[in-house]
């Protein structure tokens, strides 16, 4: 089984929050927000931020056997093999590939458009599992936001919003019990697991002010190393968790499952297929869903 744990670091754009957007923010709920808090919004906000890294570490079996940083840089860097080192022991190959510019400040979205559209097509291939930390609430959902607003097609529908965890594992969601109330750092869980986590030299609030020294390379090893930890993290629990369909739905079966919802309730048939495809993670659930639905079929017959 092939399973990619990623996770992503995000600047805020400063410069494109114009008077308008910054007066919305501030007055945006029910109380007037401090500049703080609007500041903050604007670090956190899609529409307000760049994707200026992401990692992806693989694992497979019981190992993590490689992994890879997408991430702006000026044109100093190059592409990089080098070796990693776990606290464990474990040995492997990551690489670290900078999308490079000059004036990497003046051409961020330019840089952006570049990283998410590597990031799908390193998920284009193969992957029975993805694995995040919040993945659910903020790195998917940023993905899948600035992917939009690049006009990129997304590859792969692991990054679904409907709750699938045998294929998306958001560890933060598993380990807090979906209790809002339970839910802890990953440098906190890591600890707790005896896993080691890179905040000794800069941790996910300094991202920013690293970024626009012009510290990349930084902000690249420590991106990926939470990955690492984040993907031991993975390894221990995972015996604990519901394995991936090996035997995804058809597209026949799907098609099958779209025509009879067509039938029965006059949904346009793209429409229907669409829905289909997302919501069906395997071939026994399609089986099922399409004898419930010839069955809702034959009931309803007699009424026409």
């Amino acid at each position: 089984m092939r399973v990619i744990a990623f996770d992503i670091e995000t600047v805020p754009d400063y410069m494109g929050v114009n008077l308008k957007d910054y007066l919305y923010l501030k007055s945006r709920g029910r109380r007037e927000r401090t500049e703080e808090e609007v500041e903050r919004d604007i670090s956190f906000n899609p529409f307000t931020s760049y994707v200026i890294s992401v990692a992806m570490v693989t694992v497979e079996g019981d190992a993590i056997t490689g992994g890879e940083v997408f991430y702006a840089s000026d044109t100093g860097r190059a592409e990089e093999r080098v070796g990693f080192r776990t606290g464990d022991g474990s040995e492997f190959e990551v690489e670290f590939l900078p999308v490079r510019r000059e004036a990497v400040e003046d051409r961020l979205f330019d840089i952006e458009d570049e990283i998410l559209s590597r990031f799908w097509e390193r998920l284009s291939y193969p992957v029975d599992r993805i694995v995040t930390f919040n993945g659910y609430d903020y790195d998917c959902h940023v993905i899948k936001v600035r992917s939009m607003i690049h006009g990129i097609r997304p590859t792969s529908s692991l990054l679904d919003s409907e709750p699938k965890e045998e294929r998306h594992v958001d560890l933060l969601r598993v380990l807090s019990g979906h209790d809002r109330s339970k839910r802890f750092s990953l440098d906190f869980i890591c600890r707790k697991f005896g896993i080691y986590t890179p905040k000794d030299r800069i941790d996910g609030s300094k991202v920013a002010e690293e970024f626009f020294k012009g510290n990349y390379r930084t902000i690249a090893e420590y991106n990926l190393k939470d990955t690492v930890a984040l993907a031991q993290l993975y390894l221990r629990i995972k015996d604990f968790l519901k394995p991936p369909s090996r035997n995804p739905a058809s597209e026949s079966q799907l098609r099958k499952i779209a025509a009879i919802l067509k039938d029965i309730s006059g949904i346009n048939f793209d429409e229907a297929f669409s829905i289909a495809r997302d919501r069906i993670t395997n071939s026994e659930e399609a089986g099922r869903v399409i004898d419930l639905l010839e069955d809702v079929r034959k009931r309803l017959t007699p009424q026409r």
